[in-house]
């Protein structure tokens, strides 16, 4: 019987650091492949996306007390107004760009690593809800 290889504390954490970069990376690519790919951006789609932008911050910034020591984000809300109101490149954009806002207001979250992975999956939920539609 083979004996099993464990994975050190550095080597989980440069494989961690390594799963955020590629996910970020997918992130940005997909998201600037779909804003390119929607064409010219109107004014409105800009004012909603700001709005968008707002209420993902405020999401994060403010969940909701649910029980012992259980909070939920109402993030999905924004998400999905995002999703049915703009292009999946700007929607995309405007989670992630939330998220990001939320993250670099409060202090106590302020974990570079932590908030590129959380703008990373809200910005690639958004554009996988964009292209189910």
């Amino acid at each position: 019987m083979a004996s099993e290889r464990r994975i050190t504390v550095e080597e989980m954490r440069s494989a961690a650091r390594g799963y955020v970069g590629a996910l970020a990376a997918a992130a940005v690519v997909l998201t600037a492949g779909a804003i390119v790919a929607a064409g010219p951006i109107d004014r409105s789609q800009l004012a909603i996306a700001a709005v968008v932008v707002g209420c993902t911050a405020l999401a994060w910034r403010f969940p909701i007390p649910f029980g012992a020591r259980t909070k939920l984000y109402a993030d999905s809300a924004a998400t999905t107004a995002a999703v049915l109101l703009l292009p999946p490149g700007l929607a995309a954009l405007a989670v992630a760009l939330g998220v990001l806002a939320a993250h670099g207001v409060h202090r106590p979250t302020r974990d570079f690593a932590q908030a590129t992975f959380n703008a990373a999956q809200a910005s690639l939920a958004a554009l996988a809800g964009a292209f189910l539609l």
